[in-house]
């Protein structure tokens, strides 16, 4: 749900799905259920409370989110009391999908640890497949995709070795909707279908509603439009009859963004309104911070800015209490320890095996012969204690690695949207009012000034751009650098000739530091040739050697640098200060055959 343009939001519907609500009746709304749902517990004895609270949760859920929670504990207290760990993980699983909806996520990944060790515990394939699929899902919220993918892919192995219907659309319905998030709309599209394929029945209407209403996406993301609105209305129909309040919520906020996409701007208005109001009723805060969004997006292309910063400012006001610093930093400690657990928890076993392995060779032995026995036992316990102990090292040490690696990547991608979300949306938004004054300006001055500075807002948004694309991953490939180094010296159309050559391989990892800071010092380089040199022709040459060195050098025609010019002056003390930072060493001098060459050696 990261704020970039307007015609890159990903429908709301991919977002907020985790749930499918069942249990509702056509005529009836979603609180009056509830009501007679709950009306009826009095009535019944611990097990069949329980098990009524369990089989309506989503029901509950739909009309009240906070009513839902706490007649879900009720039940966990109850099941924990009769000591059944089968209702105990169902109800663990539920609570887990309430308090994601609610923007408690910290909860939700703790329920649904739970939940997943008491269905291994009882031997529930089909209960551990659809915890799986609420464990992808939010992965997919946190933005961790490919660990979303893996999670998935075992949910889909064990609703299909249960043989649960139910439980496999669930799986291939957030399979799709993370390949839609991943822009992998083929893919998305044949998961979608083949869920159809397999719900195209009664009984389970809510699963084609969601299936449909993702559909949607993909349609939307092509840019069908009209397909993509007859999809989701589609979807809105079933859900109104089921009175899944949240589920028509989600609807009509996704009509919204498909007028959005189009450029409908004042069609989205009404949509978004009413999604809004609606989603206030029922408690939805997670959508209704994202429906701010849309909103500002809406008048933004309405050239309404300050209805736009008005709906901005309200959004990012409910998103600081739903998504603070600290609770980042705990859900990935969350995630962190548990899977560290289960490591450890595989070590216990694989310790337990052993020694009952070494017990069993110590009573065969000593049936042969005491001594010989006894010699053998010792020698072998100690040799295997060592290799064991080198070995619960070696797995803290990569432990140790990937949490520091995943630490760094995730602090990497944390700077990268706050500089794309807030500064890069803030730079946009400059730009957008100082092009509308410049028009609207009657004055050539004030105009040609106006033009300067958004010329400027735009080159620091490009510069802000290349930060981002260097700092956004841990590594990348030394090709990627000349290819960007690449589109940089063709902006230069009708100039010079730029001509980019590289030896070595082109697979060869570059730290974020390597990869901006090389691109840095070609960028002054190319630029001093073009402007200091009246040079005709450039040539860069980038080369990774065999000893792992990095070399590049850029060579001109033009006149050479000045003699008072001589070693200062043209960017040199810049690009000085980037190869100290990569300990390398750079020279700038004049070529006897005319011109200038660049050199730079890390």
């Amino acid at each position: 749900m990261n704020r970039s343009t307007t015609h890159t939001n990903i429908p709301l519907h991919l977002l907020w799905y985790g749930v499918l609500l069942t249990g509702f009746f056509p005529c009836r709304s979603a609180a009056q259920l509830a009501d007679s749902i709950l009306n009826l517990l009095p009535q019944k004895d611990e097990l069949e409370q329980v098990a009524l609270i369990n089989q309506h949760f989503y029901t509950i859920m739909s009309g009240d989110f906070e009513r839902a929670v706490e007649v879900g504990e009720q039940a966990l207290d109850i099941s924990r009391k009769l000591d059944r760990p089968d209702l105990e993980a169902l109800t663990l699983k539920n609570l887990g999908v309430a308090h994601y909806l609610r923007g408690n996520y910290e909860k939700a990944l703790a329920c649904y640890h739970d939940a997943l060790d008491r269905y291994e515990h009882v031997g529930d394939p089909a209960g551990e497949g659809i915890t799986l699929k609420e464990m992808g899902n939010y992965f997919k919220k946190i933005g961790r995709h490919e660990k979303a993918l893996e999670e998935l892919a075992k949910a889909v192995r064990k609703c299909e070795a249960a043989r649960d219907t139910d439980c496999l659309s669930q799986a291939l319905d957030i399979t799709g909707v993370t390949l839609l998030e991943l822009n992998r709309l083929e893919e998305a599209e044949a998961v979608f279908k083949r869920e159809i394929a397999l719900i195209s029945r009664p009984g389970y209407e809510t699963n084609l509603s969601y299936a449909l209403d993702n559909l949607g996406a993909v349609a939307t993301e092509r840019g069908q439009y009209e397909l993509a609105v007859g999809y989701i209305g589609q979807s809105r129909d079933i859900r109104h009859r089921l009175g899944d309040e949240h589920g028509v919520a989600i609807n009509i906020n996704n009509m919204g963004e498909v007028m959005l996409r189009a450029g409908r701007y004042d069609e989205a208005l009404p949509y978004f309104e009413a999604a809004l109001e609606k989603s206030g009723v029922i408690g939805f805060t997670d959508l209704r911070r994202h429906i701010m969004q849309m909103l500002s997006d809406a008048y933004t292309g309405l050239q309404r800015h300050d209805k736009a910063v008005e709906w901005l400012k309200r959004s990012y006001a409910l998103k600081d209490s739903l998504f603070n610093e600290e609770r980042n930093r705990q859900l990935v400690e969350m995630t962190t320890r548990f899977e560290t657990a289960k490591k450890e928890q595989a070590l216990v076993a694989q310790k337990l095996e052993l020694q009952r392995r070494n017990t069993w060779l110590y009573l065969v032995c000593a049936a042969m012969a005491l001594l010989a026995a006894i010699f053998t036992f010792i020698y072998q316990q100690q040799r295997q204690k060592q290799a064991q102990l080198l070995r619960e090292s070696a797995l803290k040490e990569e432990i140790a690695g990937k949490e520091l690696a995943n630490r760094l990547q995730d602090e990497r991608l944390r700077i990268s949207r706050d500089l794309h979300d807030n500064l890069g949306a803030e730079l946009t938004l400059i730009g957008s009012a100082l092009a509308r004054r410049s028009f609207q300006s009657g004055d050539p001055v004030e105009k040609s000034e106006l033009d300067s500075i958004a010329g400027n807002a735009r080159q620091a948004m490009g510069q802000l751009r290349e930060t981002i694309w260097a700092i956004r991953s841990d590594g990348l490939s030394a090709e990627s650098l000349v290819d960007k180094i690449r589109e940089f010296a063709n902006r230069n159309e009708g100039g010079p000739e730029v001509a980019i050559e590289f030896l070595g391989d082109p697979d060869r990892r570059l730290t974020p530091a390597q990869t901006l800071n090389v691109y840095r010092i070609a960028q002054e380089g190319i630029t001093n040739a073009l402007k200091h040199g009246n040079a005709s022709f450039i040539n860069l040459l980038l080369e990774i050697t065999s000893a792992g060195r990095l070399r590049m050098e850029i060579r001109d025609n033009g006149t050479g640098i000045p003699a008072d010019h001589a070693g200062q002056g043209y960017g040199l003390a810049n690009m000085q200060e980037r190869a100290a930072e990569l300990q390398g060493s750079i020279h700038l001098e004049n070529r006897l055959e005319g011109g200038s060459v660049l050199r730079l050696e890390v």
